[in-house]
């Protein structure tokens, strides 16, 4: 479980730095 939320922490931290280089 404790390896699933860091999956998906690492996952919402890429689509934001995304997000910013996009915008």
């Amino acid at each position: 479980m404790l390896l699933l939320y860091q999956m998906l922490s690492v996952i919402a931290f890429v689509a934001f730095q995304a997000f910013i280089l996009i915008c």
